[in-house]
């Protein structure tokens, strides 16, 4: 009985095997859908950036920069934010180097307040304007 079985065994169950996972993989491709019902293509226009400011201060040869970006994002969806303020604050002696900061609206005067906010807020004697505000493509 053993050598009857040793060819089945040997040469052809490994064929079985990769034809039965084949189409278990068949099946369940068909079966379950891996894409989200909930997602719907937004509109893809480019982005515009607003405003866009950095500041650089030299203390003991180490550059600190800080960051401060606003862009209109240009998707017409409830999904996603109109606007969005966006901050780095890059520290090279710091435990935690780079610090990020991202507030969202729809309002373009919040956001613009928000980012003339954080500027006043953060900017103090000794740094450096890198370049001015103005309108680009992102």
């Amino acid at each position: 009985m053993n050598s009857i079985l040793k060819p089945f065994i040997t040469y052809l169950f490994p064929f079985f095997i990769i034809c039965i996972l084949r189409r278990v993989c068949f099946i369940t491709s068909r079966v379950i859908n891996l894409e989200d019902d909930n997602y719907k293509e937004a509109d893809k226009k480019p982005s515009k950036t607003l405003k866009k400011e950095i500041y650089v201060k030299e203390v003991k040869g180490l550059k600190m920069v800080k960051k401060f970006f606003v862009w209109e994002t240009n998707v017409q969806s409830d999904e996603y934010p109109r606007y969005i303020f966006y901050k780095v604050d890059y520290f090279p002696s710091r435990a935690s180097k780079l610090n990020r900061d991202i507030k969202v609206s729809n309002d373009k005067k919040q956001i613009l307040n928000i980012f003339k906010d954080s500027i006043e807020s953060d900017i103090k004697k000794g740094w450096n304007k890198k370049s001015n505000s103005r309108n680009n493509r992102r």
